[in-house]
């Protein structure tokens, strides 16, 4: 059973290889970051909140980042290893990371707008945006890149890879955050971009990807939309709009995507499960970002109820609740995909039945 998960092969060689690319740029970044702090403000500090320029994050903060993660990294693995770019996820760009560059650089310039314009920032807009796209650009080139490259060495299914690169990515780089938000939203969000990876380097996309695209827009452009003008909902919107309306967004795409798609039902269904993973994700981090106690007091201030009522029932929101809203975005998204299917097959056994009728009276005319 092992044998069919892990590769044999230069085993030991390759744990401890993936051991040094988890352990070593880690640490170097720590003590790049330590020793610009001091030379630059006289002060050891690795808290990028207590910078307030530019400079000083890009100093301190986006260069060690990446000369440790993907500097050193991507040089020790073309230099030392002899291996290309394309195992390590530069190759030239299809339809699917068109779109989702498309995607992110929309998301980035909204944020920089609305960051810009929020009176209680003490940091500015521009710093933080800035080290954030340092930040996902170096891990997503040492982990997805450089370390997923490594782990395919030792699995034998790329998925299995997904799955560790996931938990290193949510548990070790991460390790400062708490576990539910670690195992709710980074794990889900690394498994995601570990399979995009995957389907990235496969020659060919599948026929549907451009459905799901354009579901993904419209949940985006609505959830964007609805968090911009919380705080002129009252409860009974605010419920409607954030949990059933992508809901019913993923029941319909995945109603469509099961009548369109070719493959096997189960693995349509996997599909589904991963598309509504995703959605569950981005919800809760567009939550995470938007939906505070000054948000939340002015949607209760909106409803003609009890406020003592309501903000012990909105601030008891817990890990059962994230999970909760995974289980109803998996339920809706496989039970359009099951109706979907169902009549696909329906609509194929009736054409075939056509067909053989068809024949007989061919046959019998002849």
């Amino acid at each position: 059973m092992v044998s069919k998960i892990i590769k044999k092969e230069n085993l030991l060689e390759n744990i401890i290889r993936v051991i040094c690319y988890i352990s070593i740029p880690l640490c170097l970044l720590m003590c790049l970051t330590l020793l610009s702090s001091y030379f630059l403000n006289g002060s050891i500090s690795s808290d990028v909140n207590k910078m307030t320029s530019l400079g000083q994050v890009i100093i301190c903060f986006s260069i060690p980042m990446f000369i440790s993660l993907v500097i050193l990294p991507v040089l020790v693995k073309l230099f030392l290893q002899k291996e290309k770019l394309y195992n390590i996820g530069f190759h030239r760009p299809k339809l699917i990371g068109i779109l989702f560059c498309i995607a992110f650089l929309m998301v980035v310039m909204w944020s920089y707008i609305r960051l810009e314009n929020n009176p209680n920032m003490t940091i500015p807009a521009n710093v933080i945006i800035i080290q954030f796209l340092v930040v996902a650009i170096s891990e997503e080139i040492i982990l997805r890149g450089v370390i997923m490259d490594e782990l395919d060495k030792i699995f034998q299914n790329k998925y299995a890879s997904c799955i560790v690169n996931a938990a290193i990515f949510a548990f070790i780089y991460h390790s400062s955050e708490t576990f539910s938000s670690n195992l709710c939203v980074r794990f889900p969000l690394g498994l995601i971009l570990g399979i995009l990876r995957v389907k990235s380097m496969k020659k060919k996309n599948s026929k549907n990807i451009l459905l799901w695209c354009i579901s993904c827009a419209v949940f985006l452009s609505t959830s964007v939309y609805i968090m911009m003008n919380l705080e002129k909902l009252n409860i009974l919107t605010y419920l409607l709009l954030v949990a059933f309306l992508p809901v019913l967004i993923l029941g319909i795409t995945s109603f469509i995507y099961g009548f369109l798609s070719d493959l096997k039902k189960y693995r349509k269904y996997g599909v589904v499960i991963t598309m509504a993973v995703i959605y569950s994700v981005i919800g809760m981090m567009l939550n995470l970002y938007f939906v505070d106690s000054v948000v939340m007091n002015h949607i209760i201030e909106n409803t003609k109820v009890s406020s003592e009522s309501v903000s012990m029932t909105v601030q008891s929101g817990t890990t059962g609740d994230m999970f909760q809203a995974y289980l109803l975005n998996v339920a809706f998204s496989c039970i359009g995909c099951f109706f979907g299917n169902f009549i696909k097959i329906n609509k194929e056994k009736k054409a075939g039945n056509c067909q053989q009728v068809g024949q007989v009276r061919n046959e019998y005319d002849y």
